[in-house]
Parts: C-alpha cells; structure tokens; sequence
C-alpha cells in the first residue's frame, strides 16, 4: 500500500513537472486518523495561496498546488502542521521555469506563478554550466523553505526540456 502511494506520488510530479503547475509535498510527523487528517486538510486549505490539497495518512504527506500567480509562503504550510497538532517535515516543490541571474549574483527560477532563490548545491552547480541555460525551460524538483518572506529551493534533481525554449 505504502509502495503504492509512492508511485502515485511520484507520477503526480512528473505530471506537474511536464504540464507546468507547480506542486508540492509536505511531510507530516504523527498523522494517523482520518478525522485528525481532515481537521488538518481544512487548516491548509484555508492558505491563501494553496489552490488544492489531498493527505495521505499513511504516508504522512500533503500533497498541495499551488494557485497560479501566487507565491507560496513555506512558513505557512508548517505553521499549519504546528497548529494541527503535528510536526512538519521537509516540503518538496516540484517547478518548471528558467534561470535567471541577478545583480547580487543569486539565480532564480521563474516559473508562471512565482520566482525562487536556488540555494548553492553541486545541482546548481551543474544547472549553471548547462548550454544555452537563460533560454530554456527547466523542470526542478528540491526542499523548499521560506526564509525573511522569499522561498528558497535547494535543488534535488533538474532536467531541461529538450527542444523548448522560453519565449
């Protein structure tokens, strides 16, 4: 069962990640009934930003989109846990956008809905060293966490879409 909804997990991101919504997972220690899981779905769907949220008991996971054009506050989801009456773990977000460089020598990725801080890892390393990098469109997945009001995101797995460019 549990192998299960780690598949389906798995194949729900890949699904955002090709179509471009972004998705996130938050991890959730102590979660075991029903009716708690539900008094917790209320808590997060009651964020501003969040457009749908389903949990998975077993698992201890939310797995939440985000609404387009709204940027998404980590702090709030763990919040939410804390108030629940559970522990938050790691959040993953699943993005799709482009990288670009600022001044102060931060990369973002721009996504339809919102820009992150790309934290510095070998990933972003090797992200940054790509051909063609500011042109095309990539497909992050990583940890995120909000931090002085931006999201950050320290990358776990990328991949360029072959052949498709920002316009």
């Amino acid at each position: 069962m549990i192998k299960n909804f780690a598949v389906l997990i798995v194949l729900l991101m890949s699904v955002a990640a090709f179509s471009g919504d972004t998705l996130g997972v938050a991890k959730i220690d102590g979660l075991v009934c029903p009716f708690c899981a539900n008094n917790l779905k209320k808590k997060l769907d009651a964020i501003s930003w969040i457009h749908s949220v389903s949990i998975q008991i077993d698992d201890g996971l939310a797995n939440f989109t985000i609404k387009a054009g709204e940027y998404p506050n980590i702090s709030e989801i763990k919040k939410a846990i804390k108030t629940g009456g559970f522990s938050p773990g790691k959040v993953r977000l699943t993005v799709q956008g482009s990288v670009k460089k600022s001044k102060k020598s931060v990369y973002f990725v721009f996504s339809k809905n919102f820009e992150l801080i790309i934290d510095p890892n070998k990933q972003r390393r090797q992200l940054l060293k790509e051909k063609n990098i500011g042109s095309a469109i990539i497909h992050i997945e990583g940890i995120a966490n909000t931090v002085s009001g931006k999201t950050h995101i320290l990358i776990e797995k990328y991949h360029l879409a072959k052949g498709v460019t920002k316009e």
